[in-house]
């Protein structure tokens, strides 16, 4: 019989708000260690997306992916190895890391990417979710506090 590796569970979760999740996200999700190395060595797709995101969630729904999760569960062995098979960090990576504290994360992405709308906007999330270290290692990169026009920035394309 087939099992298919990119076949999604219908599980309710209101911490990330979903009603249904692809098996290798969910296997990040719960620390699952070996089968998501069982499923990514098989042939599923890291990069399937969550698509039922409520609309008012801060997040775009199109790129809630495994880098997202890893970021967001703070495993960067996982966001390593999604990122060997095309993976990116965008910016649900930044959010979702500064959101759940994972500042081990930030300051991985931080050593990857160096653009100031990731300082602008890894600032700001830090600042929306308490996340003081956070907030201090984007100031330390040289993220401008004082942007031009950042409240603007912020509001209209992150949060």
């Amino acid at each position: 019989r087939y099992f298919d590796l990119n076949q999604r569970i219908k599980k309710e979760n209101q911490l990330y708000g979903y009603t249904e999740i692809p098996i290798i996200l969910f296997c990040i999700e719960k620390h699952a260690m070996k089968c998501f190395k069982f499923l990514l060595l098989n042939g599923a797709n890291p990069l399937e997306t969550i698509t039922d995101f409520p609309p008012t969630n801060n997040w775009n729904k199109k790129n809630i992916d495994g880098m997202s999760f890893g970021a967001e569960t703070g495993n960067l062995q996982i966001m390593q190895m999604i990122e060997e098979k095309g993976g990116k960090i965008d910016k649900n990576c930044i959010i979702g890391a500064a959101k759940f504290h994972q500042n081990h994360i930030l300051k991985w992405i931080l050593q990857q990417k160096q653009q100031e709308e990731e300082f602008i906007l890894g600032l700001c999330s830090s600042a929306k979710y308490n996340n003081f270290e956070g907030f201090s290692l984007f100031l330390e990169e040289g993220a401008d506090i004082n942007a031009k026009d950042i409240i603007y920035q912020i509001t209209k394309n992150h949060f």
